[in-house]
């Protein structure tokens, strides 16, 4: 082997060049030696797959990427897994449109997907290493990766055997010179998705009475929403008919015509996504992340979206609409407390867009360092200050006065913010439409997560019975090919003596606010016709024939004379 000269001392250019070094070898390589070039078609990969190889997977990047070329050097001591690289211009066809992306390889050549990159190349590593890694089970129960010695194929152990060992690096490492292990994992529009039907559906569906100052919070979320949620059409639209029907109210709304409301608005063209899935925010365990971490995210979102369209938008907006919510409807009153506290001089420290990207920055990592070490913590995902140096080094330096926040770099921090949270990076995954939403949902029977729990299981019971039938009955409509016009669509759903009946253009069907069919109104008039006969003929009986015997009553008496 030839050794290779270094002319530099900076860390990632060194990194580069031993990168370049074992991976394009101008020396004899041994047959164990990792396989770094990538491969043209799918079907390749099983010229190399052995029996051995449980785990088969590709990673899919733009030419000139590193990031596959890390996965698989992290991995060599893995023998149940084989990785190799497919470049950008080879997968295209297969639809594919996020990279660098992970996907494990089927025996039939098929592929699924198992995680996306951010573009962040160390971020993107640690995310498919640890992927596999807990596909492989090689993370103890609280959360640390399993370390396999160098040696266990030599004594057959494999990933499994006596060898492997826990990595106790927080035992012992010192608490204060502990790596703080990255977080970043991209923006899902799953997670956004996730944390809307969360919001709209429990949070805000458990409210016995929304009205006054709690209403108008309620108006301008969904009003911030629906301008600045960089989702699909479908969902956009959605908000948009939900801010013109919460502005129609002219009296109080209960949590159950919320909900009433949002299943009525719903239809093909315009619909909240009825599914719940954590991506990013998946915690290790069911009682980890979840919605709390999706909220936060869409907090981020809503800022970065609201500071890019900034010449025409009002700097507080977005701040006073996120306030209100965590005032009103936040489950955790604790965390909705020491956010308010904090939230307490947005008058003051907010004059353009670009601050609120900043504000709410400084506070979630205030948030993160109160909750680092509690017992929500997830273990696999600790706390950290956001971002961290390793995924952007320039936002930090040394602390200075003169920064919005000490000790960081807080130009370089917007910049990163805006590209981490901009819609052109949001991850868009594989999102059900509204007809197939009831596949992917939780089923009533399935354990709620901490967050609902927490809530309080009767009322959220309640909540997601009554939503399960009203989605069954809008099932069948959509099977049915029913549809409700956009332009019939604004309810008022307070009324409730009027019975509102929309028809369906061309379909000759009838649908009401409530979900009655067809067949339901058939019923009824059959029911109503029924009942108008009996009182025609009791009318016939007894005031007609009355009318006809007074004569005859009246010859009588004068007989009596």
């Amino acid at each position: 082997m030839t050794a290779k000269k270094l002319n530099t001392l900076e860390k990632l250019e060194m990194k580069d060049t031993v990168l370049e070094y074992i991976t394009n070898p101008q020396f004899p390589v041994p047959p164990t030696w990792p396989r770094f070039k990538p491969l043209q078609t799918v079907g390749d990969i099983w010229e190399e797959a052995k029996d051995e190889h449980k785990f088969v997977v590709l990673v899919f990047e733009d030419d000139g990427s590193i990031v596959g070329r890390e996965v698989i050097l992290d991995l060599v001591d893995y023998p149940s897994v084989l990785v190799r690289t497919m470049h950008k211009k080879d997968v295209e066809k297969f639809g594919i449109i996020k990279y660098p992306s992970l996907y494990i390889i089927n025996k039939d050549s098929s592929f699924q997907h198992l995680a996306s990159g951010s573009g962040m190349i160390d971020s993107d590593r640690h995310r498919f290493v640890d992927k596999l890694l807990s596909m492989m089970g090689l993370f103890d129960s609280e959360g640390r990766r399993i370390k396999v010695n160098h040696d266990s194929d030599k004594h057959g152990g494999g990933e499994g055997g006596n060898v492997v060992k826990f990595q106790q690096a927080r035992e012992d490492t010192p608490a204060k010179h502990q790596p703080i292990p990255s977080t970043v994992t991209g923006v899902h529009m799953q997670d956004l998705e996730s944390a809307l039907h969360y919001a709209f559906r429990q949070e805000v569906a458990i409210c016995k009475t929304i009205d006054g100052p709690k209403l108008d919070a309620l108006r301008n979320f969904v009003s911030a929403l629906a301008k600045y949620f960089p989702g699909r059409g479908e969902v956009s639209r959605f908000l948009w008919k939900l801010v013109d029907y919460l502005g129609s109210l002219d009296m109080p709304l209960t949590g159950d015509s919320w909900v009433s409301a949002i299943d009525t608005l719903q239809g093909k063209e315009a619909f909240l996504p009825d599914q719940v899935h954590w991506v990013s925010c998946q915690g290790s365990q069911s009682r980890y992340r979840g919605y709390p971490c999706s909220v936060w995210t869409l907090f981020h979102v809503l800022t970065v979206a609201a500071n890019n369209q900034q010449s025409s938008v009002n700097a507080l907006e977005v701040p006073m609409a996120i306030r209100g919510y965590m005032e009103h409807f936040f489950g955790c009153s604790e965390c909705s407390q020491h956010f308010i506290q904090m939230a307490s001089t947005l008058e003051k420290d907010i004059h353009r867009p670009a601050d609120a990207v900043l504000w709410l920055w400084a506070a979630h990592n205030k948030a993160n360092k109160r909750l680092h070490g509690d017992d929500s913590e997830d273990p696999q995902h600790p706390k950290i200050q956001f971002p961290s140096a390793q995924d952007c080094p320039e936002c930090h330096k040394p602390p200075s006065d003169s920064d919005y926040v000490p000790g960081w770099n807080s130009s370089a921090v917007a910049s990163f913010l805006g590209k981490f949270y901009g819609k052109e990076n949001i991850i868009q995954d594989a999102l059900t439409l509204a007809g197939d939403a009831a596949e992917g949902s939780r089923s009533g029977k399935e354990e709620m997560d901490w967050w609902e729990k927490k809530q309080g299981d009767g009322d959220l019971k309640k909540i997601q019975e009554q939503h399960e039938q009203k989605k069954r009955r809008k099932a069948a409509n959509f099977a049915l090919g029913d549809q409700v016009p956009a332009e019939k669509l604004r309810l008022e759903i307070n009324d409730l003596p009027a019975v509102d009946y929309h028809s369906q253009r061309g379909s000759g069907l009838l649908i009401s606010r409530w979900g009655f069919s067809r067949l339901d109104f058939g019923v009824c008039m059959v029911f109503y016709v029924m009942c108008a006969a009996i009182i025609v003929i009791l009318y016939y009986h007894f005031i007609v024939q009355r009318k006809f015997k007074v004569p005859c009553v009246k010859y009588f008496k004068n007989s009596w004379v």
